[in-house]
């Protein structure tokens, strides 16, 4: 079974067709989690009017929060996490799936994103590739083994923006195997609310992950120093 955590926050706009992506997977079993990041629109009425959907509400804490609270409810060998205006692509998770489940040593499967603006938005800068190609692997793309989250205590909710960047460095510290799919597994949405359109705050949030991998890597160093 994989899961797929939706987290939101004043998402109301487009939730309804990340939900419906998400329940339109050619793949089989899901458990579709949607976590309420104490929105005060229509989120957590939308999430709720599906059946077959697990919806949560907390008060807002941020994206890493969220994300966390949705992976304490994973009962699924594999997670990935899908932004409230993003879509997935329907065979893209079994596309992952059946990579990663093929090789007993990979923690992490990425796929590529075909990125979409919306009307008025300007291209933002950190977006590398054509407009509409899917020549972009972003982070939230992943599939993960749940395991591998859990090991290294999920998001690190102090990072709110750049969380993805701050998780994959921890990952990175020790031994981790990913992997690509030449395959489209999600429609990335761009408009001026995404937070990763934020320059300035994901500049910070990088310096922010940077800064906590150097204090690691130096405790590291003095617990080695005593034991010598």
């Amino acid at each position: 079974m994989i899961a797929i955590v939706i987290p939101v926050y004043n998402g109301a706009k487009f939730l309804g067709e990340s939900i419906d992506s998400a329940l339109s997977q050619s793949y089989r079993p899901i458990q579709v989690i949607v976590i309420d990041d104490g929105s005060t629109d229509e989120s957590f009425a939308i999430a709720s009017s599906y059946g077959d959907v697990t919806v949560r509400y907390q008060d807002q804490g941020g994206p890493s929060a969220a994300r966390n609270h949705g992976l304490s409810l994973v009962e699924a060998e594999f997670v990935t996490f899908v932004d409230a205006d993003d879509q997935m692509t329907k065979d893209g998770l079994r596309a992952q799936y059946e990579h990663l489940a093929a090789d007993d040593q990979l923690e992490c499967v990425f796929g590529y994103a075909n990125t979409k603006l919306e009307p008025g938005t300007q291209t933002p800068a950190w977006l590398n590739a054509p407009v509409g190609h899917n020549s972009v692997v972003p982070f939230p793309s992943a599939l993960f083994r749940t395991a591998t989250l859990r090991e290294v205590g999920g998001f690190d909710e102090s990072v709110r923006v750049g969380e993805w960047f701050e998780l994959f460095t921890r990952l990175r510290e020790r031994p981790f195997a990913v992997s690509v799919v030449p395959t489209e597994v999600i429609h990335k949405r761009v408009h001026s609310d995404n937070l990763s359109h934020q320059q300035e705050e994901m500049q910070a949030g990088m310096f922010l992950s940077l800064k906590k991998r150097l204090e690691r890597q130096r405790s590291r160093q003095d617990d080695d120093t005593e034991t010598t």
